[in-house]
């Protein structure tokens, strides 16, 4: 491998044994990851994220690396995930990472409470299975209105369509 240092000017040549680091002879780590190295606060970051359960994307995030990059320092350090006996689902709540108390025979549950469920959905609508979106106008106020997979629909909604059956007097 070429050039060990971070700007890969001293030209060295170093052979990185599996499983272990060998320095540089200028002294520097000869691991590379995608451009950019690193650093020792990142490395136990990332261990101690992993251990907690955090998903590979996830910490990517955080750390602005790829996904991949974390999981292979994860598979080349040997970074197992802690996970409680006896719980197949989420060990943390998707939005607040509060830790969640699974019960046997019950649903895996994702979110620790409605407020963290809805804004975690707030934030990632683009997660939602949603049908198709059709542009209508209502046949009441004239209005242009969304309709998620039904094209069918009138009215924008029940005021309208009381308004049109019934009348424009009544309440």
């Amino acid at each position: 491998m070429e050039g060990c240092c971070v700007n890969g000017k001293c030209g060295t040549y170093a052979w990185i044994a599996p499983k272990n680091r060998t320095l540089g002879l200028c002294g520097g780590d000869t691991r590379r990851t995608g451009g950019s190295m690193m650093t020792d606060m990142q490395k136990q970051s990332i261990r101690d994220m992993r251990q907690h359960g955090l998903s590979y994307s996830a910490i990517g995030e955080t750390t602005d690396f790829s996904p991949n990059t974390i999981k292979s320092f994860c598979r080349r350090e040997n970074i197992i995930v802690l996970k409680p006996s006896g719980t197949d689902g989420y060990i943390a709540c998707k939005h607040c990472s509060k830790t969640l108390n699974h019960h046997p025979g019950k649903k895996k549950k994702r979110f620790c409470n409605d407020k963290c469920r809805t804004d975690w959905w707030n934030k990632n609508r683009h997660w939602a299975n949603r049908k198709k979106a059709y542009q209508l106008i209502c046949l009441s106020c004239g209005a242009v209105f969304e309709s998620y997979g039904n094209k069918g629909r009138k009215y924008c909604g029940r005021d309208c369509y009381i308004r049109s059956r019934y009348g424009e007097g009544l309440p």
